[in-house]
This record gives structure tokens, C-alpha cells and sequence, in this order.
């Protein structure tokens, strides 16, 4: 029995060596942190470099894929649009997103139809873009 624990206090301390030593870079005072790579999130540091004249533009430049319109089945005629929803409220379509300043905007988010049926209701089958904007 004391044969078995050595070996696996062993490989326990060789685990957490390795995973301790693997942050490296990361542990440095003056690393900083990789930006998120979530898809579905724009933030305001994103917004601000890119190009864009309006939110439209900026989500057609960093996030192109939000903007296009899969078919649905799940209504008769699957007519309707993508949404867009002001701090909560909803706003209009994607066109709607012209008349939107980068400059006021905290954050962007893309929720998928059935994250924006469950959020805001039924109506939103092609999906949502919530804008928060930063409140003074």
C-alpha cells in the first residue's frame, strides 16, 4: 500500500508543477490579458478601431456574419428580419443600426433565434442584436 501512495503523490506534485508553470508569460505584471474571443460579443475598444461610419458599418466590418439571414421553417413564409433591441427595448431592424453612434455604445451582442425567443418572445426567428449603450 505504501508503494501505491508514493507513486501518486508523485504524479499528483508532476501535475501541478506543470500546471502552474504553464501561465509563464501570463503571470508577469505587465501581460495582459488576450482579448475575448467570444463571436457573439463586440466590445466598445472593438467598435472604436474599427472603420466603421455607423454601428451598421462597424458590425459589417468586424462581425458580417451577424447581418446575414438564414431561412426558417418554423413560421409559414418564415418572413420577419433580424431585430436590433436598444438597452433592452426593441429598436428596429438591421437597418436601424445606421442611425445608432458608435460613440455611445458599451456593447454589442448577437443572440441566436432561439437565445433572443427566449429573452424577448416568438417574434424574433432570424435573431436579435442587443446594443447596451454606456449611460452618463
Amino acid at each position: 500500500m505504501r508503494i501505491l501512495r508514493h507513486p501518486l503523490t508523485i504524479a499528483g506534485l508532476v501535475i501541478a508543477s506543470a500546471c502552474s508553470s504553464s501561465g509563464g508569460a501570463a503571470s508577469t505584471p505587465d501581460a495582459r490579458p488576450a482579448p475575448s474571443q467570444d463571436r457573439n460579443l463586440l466590445t466598445q475598444d472593438e467598435l472604436q478601431r474599427s472603420a466603421g461610419s455607423d454601428l451598421f458599418d462597424a458590425i459589417r466590418i468586424l462581425r458580417p456574419q451577424w447581418l446575414r439571414q438564414s431561412p426558417t421553417i418554423i413560421r409559414q413564409g418564415g418572413e420577419g428580419s433580424l431585430l436590433v433591441y436598444l438597452d433592452g427595448v426593441r429598436y428596429g431592424d438591421a437597418t436601424s443600426l445606421r442611425q445608432i453612434s458608435i460613440s455611445v455604445v458599451q456593447e454589442v451582442r448577437f443572440l441566436s433565434p432561439s437565445e433572443a425567443q427566449g429573452r424577448y418572445g416568438t417574434q424574433d426567428l432570424h435573431g436579435v442584436i442587443a446594443v447596451t449603450t454606456r449611460h452618463r
